[in-house]
């Protein structure tokens, strides 16, 4: 079994990072720092964390998840780029201020259709005064239909079953992935000038922890998605 947390982490380098830890419950609760946020929020976050330089795609339970941090989700191509390189699903981590859960109901809808994989809003609850969170944690499947949320302002845990035969079945009709052109991203310059591949297209691939179950999950087509 596998727990996420989030936590701010001081590098050897002395650069600090808002990052997601993973505790291995089968290797002494050992926390490994899989992912740190490449989108920091104003010039609050911005001052005090250094942005992450690529993507996770972590294996757990023979799943693939794409790991993002608040923020992060509001990028479309941040959860196309795990996507191209095999997520099933794309887990977001959350401090959203209470009453602006809204906003994370559009965009984990949208990168879970757009990209047909299972999208995760673990969203905290309570915090400051000043700046409390709404709880609302939700789980979006990958045809953009919400499967379970919690209730708003208080803790509550949620539990949701993900089913690899219904990716299949949701890629069977809409091929995003497949077709995805990823060269429209890139913005149009003169014959000469240099392109800037943006950083939330590099991505980290974990070991693999369950090779032959994970080899049963729908995968998508990667023809096109070099460098994402």
């Amino acid at each position: 079994m596998t727990f996420f947390a989030g936590a701010a982490v001081r590098r050897a380098d002395a650069a600090r990072t808002n990052s997601v830890l993973a505790f291995d419950a089968d290797a002494d609760g050992a926390a490994t720092v899989v992912y740190d946020k490449q989108h920091l929020w104003h010039a609050g976050e911005r001052s005090l964390f250094t942005p992450g330089r690529c993507g996770t795609v972590l294996p757990v339970g023979g799943w693939e998840l794409g790991l993002g941090i608040c923020y992060d989700m509001s990028f479309p191509e941040h959860g196309r780029a795990a996507a191209l390189a095999g997520a099933h699903a794309y887990v977001c981590p959350c401090a959203f201020a209470a009453g602006n859960e809204h906003r994370a109901a559009v965009y984990l809808a949208a990168r879970a259709l757009e990209n047909t994989v299972y999208a995760f809003f673990v969203n905290a609850a309570g915090g400051p005064r000043h700046r409390p969170c709404g709880a609302g944690t939700a789980v979006y499947g990958p045809d953009g239909t919400r499967v379970a949320r919690a209730a708003t302002a208080r803790e509550e845990i949620v539990l949701a079953d993900l089913d690899p035969g219904e990716l299949g079945r949701v890629r069977e009709f809409l091929h995003m992935l497949d077709e995805c052109r990823t060269s429209l991203a890139r913005p149009a310059v003169p014959d000469g000038d240099a392109v800037r591949t943006p950083d939330e297209t590099a991505l980290r691939r974990m070991p693999r922890d369950d090779p032959t179950t994970a080899a049963q999950l729908p995968v998508a087509d990667r023809r096109g998605a070099a460098g994402a």
